[in-house]
């Protein structure tokens, strides 16, 4: 993506991710993996979405090495998930949290601490709750 944005400008891969969604306005989503608030921001504008909310997961940092490498089957020592850590962090993912933390009513802040359900039942709960408020 890299090499293309280099080439095409940096919407590249914003562009190519919204042409390759299937939205409808009338409908709600779950949009799940943006590393940057630009790329959520060009997504929100490509289709017309002023009303939203980014649900941003931090969370314990061996606890995510140690999900990683059960998800990638491999072992990667913490040196190793620390370059990943910061690609996500030159990518943009600081500034989402941030944006999420200085905009309440944008956006919710999650920190997970163990691996259960317990935020993933809280944000499809969220969902509703706002689903069920447009349908009155």
């Amino acid at each position: 993506m890299k090499e293309n944005e280099e080439i095409y400008g940096e919407n590249f891969s914003n562009i190519v991710i919204s042409r390759s969604a299937s939205v409808k306005k009338e409908k709600n989503y779950i949009i799940i993996g943006y590393r940057s608030i630009e790329g959520i921001e060009y997504f929100n504008e490509y289709f017309g979405i002023t009303d939203y909310l980014i649900y941003f997961i931090d969370g314990d940092y061996e606890l995510f090495r140690k999900n990683y490498n059960v998800r990638e089957k491999t072992d990667i020592s913490k040196e190793e998930y620390e370059k990943i850590v910061k690609i996500e962090e030159t990518m943009g993912i600081k500034r989402i949290k941030d944006f999420v933390l200085n905009n309440p009513n944008k956006g919710r802040y999650y920190f997970k601490k163990q691996n259960d359900d317990t935020i993933y039942q809280d944000i499809l709960k969220n969902v509703k709750e706002r689903m069920n408020e447009e349908e009155r």
